[in-house]
């Protein structure tokens, strides 16, 4: 991870799952459509996603 990145919030095996930028309002979160039980992608991305 960058270093003007810090992590905001783990997973179970102490991985980053969150992040705020040190010097700029952003902030973001890593999501895992992959491991959704139900689709939540629009078919069309999912194809790409796929391919």
């Amino acid at each position: 991870m960058s270093n003007e990145l810090d992590a905001t919030a783990w997973d179970k095996q102490g991985h980053p799952e969150a992040f705020k930028h040190r010097y700029q309002d952003v902030w973001g979160v890593l999501w895992h459509p992959e491991r959704m039980d139900q689709p939540v992608l629009p078919t069309d991305l999912q194809e790409l996603l796929d391919a």
